[in-house]
């Protein structure tokens, strides 16, 4: 049996079974997801995590924070990231938010210490009054 040098080798012990009882190349599938991505239904953007991340600073700033707002019926709470990119040790870091309108901040976060280039994570809660 001649064959081309440039032909494609199938092996069997790659292939499974899948539910409609084809054979299907795990390597083939595999390569696809990780090329194409997987087949998943695309979301509203306005209901996936990411889009409730808000940058509250610039990246470049000496104090990088953003905050996840979690919002249940009249209760918004908001997980803040707080990120020293300063190599010096801060100390009495207090975050300071603002409210608009009938929304009132429930507990203010209590002031923190950040090592050099460290991190926290620090929760406000903000009622609808």
């Amino acid at each position: 049996v001649k064959t081309d040098v440039d032909a494609l080798i199938n092996f069997s012990h790659i292939l499974t079974n899948v539910n409609d009882g084809k054979a299907v190349d795990e390597l083939e599938l595999s390569l696809l997801q990780a090329t194409e991505g997987s087949k998943k239904k695309e979301s509203d953007v306005s209901t996936t995590a990411l889009s409730k991340v808000y940058q509250l600073t610039g990246f470049s700033d000496p104090i990088y924070a953003e905050a996840y707002i979690n919002v249940n019926q009249y209760d918004i709470v908001l997980d803040v990231l707080v990120v020293n990119q300063t190599p010096d040790t801060l100390q009495n870091l207090t975050l300071e938010l603002a409210t608009l309108g009938d929304l009132k901040l429930v507990d203010k976060p209590s002031p923190i210490t950040l090592a050099g280039n460290d991190f926290c994570n620090t929760k406000a809660e903000v009622k609808d009054a």
